[in-house]
C-alpha cells in the first residue's frame, strides 16, 4: 500500500528576485511518475446542540417497568415503559398519533398506522382508510403489549420518535411512580453534532488554498469516510450523525483528511525543484530527458504542486517521467508563467 503524501500548503519559495546558479552548479534529477493518494490536513468546525427530549403522550397508570437506561439506543420498536398493564413502544412517523382509531377512521395518521403495523409484520391496509385489515393487525399489536384486543389502537400506546433512532441521557420515569404526564420530557438526549463546516489551517487558508473539497477528493475522519454536502464545504446530514459517534462532546473542532487519488499526468520530483514566483505562481527548470540526449534545452515549465512530503513534490504541468528537472535558482528572466 503507497504511502499518503501530505499536501503542504506552505511549499513556496517566495522571492522578488532570483539569481542564475552556475550550470555546473545545477543537478538535474529525473522525474518519476506520481502514484498512490495524497491528502490534505483540514479541520471540522463542530456546532453541538442538545436535541429537544422525547416528551410523554397523554397516558395515566403507574409505571410497572422501565424498559430503557441511560446509553440505550431507541429505536422504532423499542419498549419503553410498561404503563399499568400494557408495554408501550417508541415509534418514529410522520407526526405523532393523537386520537384513537377504529373502524371508519380516515386520515395521514391511518396512513401511519398501516404503515407501522406493516413494519411489524402484522396484517394492515394499505391506504388512508382503516379496514378490516387495520383490525386485525391493532388485535395483534394489542395482543404484544398487553392491551385490550378490541380492534381500538390507542395512542398512548406509543412513543412519538422525532427521528429514526436517539441515544438516551436520562429517563425521567420512575418505577412504581404514576406515568410522567402529557407533553413532560420523558427521554433526554445526549447533545449531537448538528453541522460540521470544512476549516483549513491557518497557513493553507493564507497561501489561498480552498476550503471546499473539490470534485474528486473524500472527507475521511480516523477510518470513517464521511460525506459532504452539495457545495463541498461541509459534511452532510448523515456524515453529521457519523461524526457524534466518533467524538467527545466537549470537542469543538477535530482534525480531517480530504484524500484523492494522485492525477494519472502528476510527476514526483524534489521539492527544492520548485520555484513560485511573487504572485504564487509555480515553475520548475526542466528539459527533457526522454530523448537520451541530456542536452535538450532547459526550459521554465508552470505548474501545480498537488502535494509534497519529504522533501518530495508531486506537480502536475508540462513535465513528464524521465524529464529531467533542476535543482537550483531559475534565472531572473524566466519567470513562472
Amino acid at each position: 500500500m503507497t504511502t499518503p503524501l501530505v499536501l503542504v500548503a506552505g511549499l513556496t519559495w517566495a522571492s522578488t528576485r532570483v539569481t542564475v546558479a552556475p550550470e555546473a552548479a545545477r543537478a538535474w534529477v529525473a522525474a518519476t511518475a506520481g502514484r498512490g493518494e495524497v491528502q490534505r490536513t483540514v479541520s471540522l468546525a463542530l456546532d453541538w446542540r442538545v436535541p429537544d427530549p422525547v416528551v410523554a403522550p397523554g397516558w395515566t397508570g403507574l409505571v410497572r417497568e422501565v424498559a430503557v437506561a441511560p446509553g440505550t439506543v431507541v429505536t422504532s420498536g423499542t419498549p419503553v415503559l410498561r404503563i399499568d398493564a400494557v408495554l408501550r413502544i417508541a415509534w418514529h412517523s410522520p407526526a405523532p398519533f393523537y386520537r384513537p382509531l377504529t373502524s371508519g377512521s380516515a386520515g395521514d395518521d391511518v396512513v401511519a398506522l398501516n404503515h407501522m403495523l406493516a413494519a411489524l409484520q402484522l396484517e394492515h391496509g394499505d391506504a388512508d382508510r382503516f379496514t378490516a385489515a387495520t383490525r386485525d393487525g391493532v388485535k395483534a399489536l394489542a395482543a404484544r403489549l398487553g392491551a385490550e384486543r378490541d380492534g381500538v389502537f390507542l395512542p398512548e400506546w406509543i412513543v412519538y420518535l422525532p427521528v429514526d433512532e436517539i441515544e438516551v441521557a436520562e429517563v425521567e420515569a420512575v418505577l412504581g411512580a404514576p406515568a410522567p404526564s402529557s407533553g413532560t420530557p420523558l427521554l433526554t438526549r445526549a447533545a449531537a453534532v448538528v453541522a460540521a463546516e470544512l476549516q483549513l489551517p491557518e497557513r493553507a487558508s493564507l497561501a489561498g488554498a480552498p476550503a471546499e473539497a473539490a470534485p474528486d477528493e473524500r472527507l475521511v475522519v480516523g477510518r470513517a469516510q464521511l460525506q459532504l454536502d452539495a457545495a463541498r464545504g461541509a459534511v452532510a446530514p448523515e456524515g453529521v450523525a457519523v461524526l457524534t459517534s466518533l467524538v467527545d462532546a466537549s470537542v469543538e473542532s477535530v482534525t480531517a483528511s480530504l484524500v484523492r487519488e494522485v492525477p494519472k499526468d502528476a510527476v514526483e520530483i524534489p521539492a527544492a525543484g520548485v520555484h513560485t514566483d511573487r504572485t504564487g505562481r509555480s515553475c520548475v527548470l526542466a528539459r527533457s530527458g526522454r530523448g537520451g540526449s541530456g542536452a535538450a534545452a532547459a526550459r521554465a515549465v508552470s505548474v501545480v504542486v498537488v502535494a509534497g512530503s519529504a522533501g518530495a513534490a508531486v506537480v502536475t504541468g508540462d513535465v513528464g517521467p524521465g524529464d529531467e528537472v533542476g535543482i537550483g535558482a531559475l534565472p531572473a528572466s524566466d519567470p513562472c508563467a
